[in-house]
């Protein structure tokens, strides 16, 4: 059942329909209830489940299918003690999936788990890289410092050699030290890095071809990296790559391709100096905004954005409103920004402008 299962979800992944991947879980079920408590494959039973749950999620977004995802995975590694061949590999399962839930509902979330699982993949073992991928992801995005991000990039690196042209995990080891070395580049300007992760993006993106389920992701990520190079050397080729598609509706990573489709549209504006296309930009980065309710980790980006747009309409057509707005999502932002963090100082760098300009306009002390 299990093989058959698998065949229908490698189907279903390149690009096929919601029918394959219907009869692959259905087919893991019925495998399930072969494995009653105490038979020795139930472990196994359970995980090829969480991953087709969780296969299904990335395509329609469907909550309860993560949600039972996470609950297969927590009974398989209480199934693998210590010692059990299997247990790294639970652990990493439950560790991808308590990270995605935590990118979209926001909370806190653990490294020792990952930390263990790399421990049990020493050099030489064929899943060390993905153990390597998974730890990086958590270390930046939990702690936040600069350091962290610096070991996250060398985890990425190691594991990027260990994938050789043909690994079938060589396109997501591509992606997460480019995602690494943009966010770097954010905070600290090195060229370099921005260059290295446009380079590195290209790379994953010939291995997502149409159909591909995360091409959208390479397509965003490159096109994001693209126009932050126009911003700093203004070369046009930059923006004439192929725009990001759009997720469809309910997807959960929608509001991420809003969010970049956004970011490009305001840069073309740069260019253009079109009104036309910088509304389409606030419109893109509102309807981001509204798919990212309080307490979701990405809310201030999208506050940041929408109050950027603000500003620069302001700049144009002098409409105070528009200036007033502006403030009051920067402050919204500064607000989600914990004490620290890199991102705290650009939003008070851009406040700081903002209310500059408003006392230019009213005189009031009080902005000064």
């Amino acid at each position: 059942m299990h093989l058959r299962a698998i065949s229908l979800v490698a189907k279903f992944e390149q690009g096929g329909g919601r029918s394959h991947i219907k009869e692959a879980i259905d087919l893991d079920r019925k495998a399930l209830q072969l494995c009653p408590p105490g038979c020795p494959k139930r472990s196994v039973s359970l995980a090829y489940l969480a991953r087709h749950l969780r296969s299904r999620y990335q395509r329609f977004g469907a909550t309860n299918d993560f949600e039972g995802a996470i609950i297969l995975d927590r009974e398989a590694l209480d199934l693998c003690p210590q010692g059990h061949p299997a247990r790294s590999a639970s652990l990493n399962n439950l560790a991808v999936g308590l990270f995605t839930w935590y990118n979209r509902l926001g909370g806190m979330k653990d490294l020792d788990l990952n930390r263990e699982a790399l421990d049990l993949r020493p050099q030489g073992h064929p899943d060390r890289s993905v153990s390597l991928n998974n730890l990086a992801a958590r270390l930046y995005n939990q702690l936040g410092a600069m350091e962290d991000l610096d070991e996250a990039i060398v985890l990425e690196r190691e594991a990027l050699d260990l994938c050789q042209q043909r690994h079938h995990d060589r396109s997501t080891s591509l992606n997460n030290l480019a995602v690494s070395l943009s966010t770097r580049y954010n905070q600290l300007g090195r060229m370099e890095d921005l260059d290295e992760a446009i380079v590195l993006d290209r790379e994953a993106l010939d291995l997502r071809p149409q159909g591909h389920p995360d091409q959208s992701v390479s397509l965003n990520n490159l096109a994001v990296c693209l126009s932050t190079r126009y911003d700093q050397l203004r070369g046009t080729e930059d923006l004439d790559r192929e725009a990001p598609d759009l997720r469809p509706q309910e997807h959960p990573d929608r509001s991420m391709s809003l969010n970049n489709l956004a970011l490009r549209l305001s840069t073309r504006y740069g260019l253009l100096k079109r009104m036309e296309v910088l509304d389409e930009a606030f419109v893109l980065d509102r309807e981001a905004l509204d798919l990212r309710p309080q307490g979701h980790p990405h809310r201030s980006m999208s506050l940041n954005s929408l109050a950027i747009c603000l500003f620069t309409r302001y700049n144009q057509l002098g409409r105070m409103e528009d200036l007033d707005e502006a403030i009051t999502f920067d402050r919204g932002a500064l607000g989600l920004h914990p004490q620290g963090r890199p991102d705290q100082s650009m939003s008070l760098d851009i406040l700081a402008v903002y209310l500059s300009t408003w006392y230019e306009q009213l005189r009031r002390m009080e902005d000064l």
